[in-house]
């Protein structure tokens, strides 16, 4: 009994002593882990976007207990680009006019391009979007926070500045040459053309396609409109003369092979929206002239004539008019039944 009892303290003190072999590897190994990560490359070399502590818009929950608004935070970043653009930010001779969001570098999160007035003409600026604004606690972000290369911003410095022919008063998103990329098309308030630049899939623009109008721009839009196909269309209202026209730039192939269906408005056009309005299949275009409100509802636009010789269905308006000038208007479901 007693050597069987004594065979059992061997192996509780050889177990002690493993335990201990093992905790002191254990922590030996944070020490090297740690030690690794402190070497790693300077925080300081590391340009990171963040957030201004200061609130520009402010909303805390105030107001109808159906739409809650927090304050907004504006982004602080670095630019890069050419030296005149990035010297015309430095000193501030730039206003931002515009922005549109898709995933224009095609790695999963959205991004944003912001359009602006400069002292000369239009420029735009491209943000990547930042998945550790949204998985802060995943294993790549703990690394990027042992590094100090973690932000909590919603987008990544630097800011990609690149210039545009006009100031960008309007600016949209879609896959407009239908390549598998997202590109942006924009516009000049109160002038008579659009310019479309086309993407690349990695965050990079490129002119592609300036078209003239009959007329000034009032509203500008892009979304899947009629029976959706996945491609963006391109929704553009100018002003001719007293009168208003609306274009709607649809094709298979993209908006920027389109030919653009016109509708003719007795006063000019001042806002644009697209949804689900009239309760079938496709999707609505609203459209407020004045104060006026109008509904083109959606149909199954047979774009390309087949050997039938049949043509797109006829299009449907709706109107309705109020006691006041409409500005603008948005579309959702913002009360609760």
């Amino acid at each position: 009994m007693n050597r069987i009892l004594t065979t059992l303290g061997d192996f509780v003190k050889l177990g002690f002593f493993a335990a201990t072999i093992i905790f002191v590897l254990i922590v030996a190994n944070l020490f090297y882990r740690s030690e690794e990560i402190v070497n790693a490359e300077s925080p300081q070399t590391v340009r990171l976007a963040r957030w201004n502590e200061q609130p520009k818009i402010l909303g805390a929950k105030r107001g109808n207990p159906w739409i809650n608004v927090l304050d907004g935070k504006e982004i602080l970043t670095d630019f890069s680009g050419s030296s005149e653009l990035q010297a015309s930010f430095e000193n501030g001779d730039n206003r931002s006019l515009s922005i549109a969001t898709a995933d224009f570098d095609e790695d999963g999160m959205p991004d944003i391009v912001i359009g602006y007035s400069n002292d000369k003409s239009g420029a735009a600026s491209f943000m990547r979007g930042n998945v550790d604004a949204i998985y802060p606690n995943a294993p790549e972000a703990k690394l990027r926070k042992a590094r100090g290369e973690f932000t909590n911003a919603s987008f990544l410095s630097p800011a990609r500045l690149f210039g545009l022919s006009v100031k960008a008063d309007f600016l949209v998103a879609g896959d407009f040459d239908a390549d598998g990329h997202f590109d942006i098309a924009t516009a000049a308030r109160n002038e008579n053309s659009i310019y479309f630049l086309r993407g690349n899939g990695k965050g990079e623009f490129d002119f592609a396609k300036r078209v003239e109008l009959a007329g000034n721009v009032t509203a500008f839009l892009a979304d899947d409109f009629n029976r959706r196909d996945g491609l963006n269309d391109l929704i553009v209202a100018v002003q001719t003369g007293q009168k208003g026209q609306l274009l709607i730039f649809e094709h298979p192939y993209g908006a920027m092979k389109a030919s653009p269906e016109m509708f003719t408005f007795a006063a000019p056009i001042t806002s644009l929206a697209i949804n689900l309005i009239e309760g079938n299949a496709y999707f609505d275009l609203a459209i407020t002239t004045g104060n006026e409100f109008f509904i083109l509802r959606g149909r199954d636009r047979q774009l390309m004539i087949d050997e039938s010789g049949k043509q797109a269905d006829a299009m449907q308006f709706t109107r309705q008019s109020f006691d006041f000038q409409i500005d603008a208007l948005a579309i959702g479901d913002f009360i609760q039944i």
